[in-house]
């Protein structure tokens, strides 16, 4: 998928999640990401959303389509560096012994615990975890 083709995509996702997102504010957005590092996921996610977000309440689902449409590196051990970096040293799937049936069953019952309490960061951090690690298959 280009670029462009990702834009494209993100700015109707976020029109289906209710943002009002314009053919022109999609424009601009590709404009501001000619201005920007792309490789910066920081100064991406910075230039998109002020190409798109209106309102300070739309941020939150501009950030959790963003965090989907172009997502950390995965599939090469990424998944184990961001938990490094997010400071989570557990792995729920340290004891599956590589079985694919053991690692969904702990990788649902972790996302289950994460969704009970409730804590948005940690359930963001398990989602990149996960495409990171079911990525490499």
């Amino acid at each position: 998928m280009s670029l462009v083709d990702r834009t494209v995509g993100f700015a109707t996702a976020l029109r289906k999640a209710g943002l009002p997102v314009s053919t022109a504010e999609t424009v601009d957005a590709m404009r501001a990401m000619g201005a920007v590092e792309l490789i910066d996921r920081g100064q991406l996610r910075a230039a998109l959303a002020a190409s798109v977000c209106k309102r300070p309440a739309h941020r939150q689902t501009f950030d959790t389509l963003f965090d989907l449409w172009f997502p950390r590196r995965t599939g090469d051990g990424a998944a184990a560096e961001l938990g490094r970096q997010d400071g989570d040293e557990t792995d729920p799937t340290a004891n599956t012994s590589g079985d694919p049936q053991a690692t969904r069953e702990a990788l649902r019952d972790e996302l289950r615990n994460l969704l009970l309490d409730g804590d948005e960061d940690a359930i963001r951090r398990f989602a990149r975890e996960a495409v990171g690690l079911l990525g490499k298959a």
